[in-house]
């Protein structure tokens, strides 16, 4: 196993009251927003949820899912207050949030925006989090200004067109082109471990993007590596290959790290991806 420090050279660790999470090195250095990944270190939840499950699941009493991201959010310095999250659905909706959305889905499952897997936001001091235990989890942002954007994007969502959504819905909200933005993906399942049948791949070919290319063939298996996907997603909305950072981490290879339905079957936790403009 790998040092936490080794893990990628795309991710800079952090821990803080036994919390680990990961912010990207991308974002650090260019000039991105406060944000943070978190893992399943620390945190209070039990058996097949430990320890920092993020989501509020039927099998977690929702004061201890609610104590995990109190603490993670002062760990990362991201009031949770501040927070807004959808009710992800495996689509391409995307919400534009502002100010009076703030605490939408932070400290409970009810408030969540219906049927959202992206938010963007121009506000400052608004904060956007998407849910993920394989699923792409993407952060988008503009230098300099409190414009970003997260996705969640599994392969429904990647064949709904969801990060193409998101790069169009940021550019409409900022009047910039697609050049100006920046993005990074979150740890997530990759083709050494997500085996899937034929009509993923044949739903894939109808997306945007040349996601073929996110196939691999063992042994008359297909298998999917969804970071991939979303990279390939970026490009062809327009993003420059420069600007996209990847976490190169496969969350079932890394389940001590990571959360994973692939790899620990359901149910699992989940851990997020939060970022707030400034």
């Amino acid at each position: 196993m790998c040092s936490q420090a080794d893990l990628s050279p795309a991710l800079l660790p952090s821990e803080s009251d036994g919390l680990l999470f990961f912010r990207f090195r991308a974002a650090v250095e260019a000039g991105g927003p406060p944000h943070a990944i978190s893992t399943r270190v620390g945190g209070r939840s039990v058996g097949r949820l430990a320890s920092a499950n993020m989501s509020f699941l039927a099998e977690e009493p929702a004061t201890v899912t609610l104590a995990n991201r109190m603490a993670f959010a002062r760990a990362a310095g991201i009031p949770l207050e501040h927070w807004v999250s959808g009710q992800q659905a495996h689509g391409a909706a995307v919400a534009r949030v502002g100010i009076a959305d703030r605490g939408r889905g932070a400290g409970d499952a009810d408030s969540r925006l219906p049927a959202i897997d992206a938010l963007i936001t121009t506000d400052p001091g608004v904060a956007v989090a998407v849910l993920g235990a394989d699923c792409g989890l993407a952060l988008l942002w503009v230098p300099g200004q409190p414009a970003l954007a997260v996705a969640h994007a599994g392969w429904q969502g990647l064949a709904a067109g969801v990060l193409t959504s998101t790069v169009e819905a940021l550019c409409d909200a900022t009047s910039l082109d697609t050049h100006s933005l920046w993005a990074a993906v979150a740890p997530a399942v990759k083709a050494c471990c997500y085996q899937v049948g034929p009509e993923v791949r044949e739903a894939l070919a109808r997306a945007p993007g040349d996601l073929g290319r996110a196939f691999a063939e063992r042994k008359g298996s297909l298998w999917l590596d969804v970071e991939q996907a979303c990279r390939l997603q970026l490009l062809s909305a327009g993003l420059a290959e420069a600007h996209i950072a990847r976490a190169g981490v496969c969350t079932a290879c890394h389940r001590e790290l990571f959360y994973s339905a692939r790899g620990d079957g359901e149910p699992t936790g989940r851990f997020v991806l939060v970022a707030m403009s400034t």
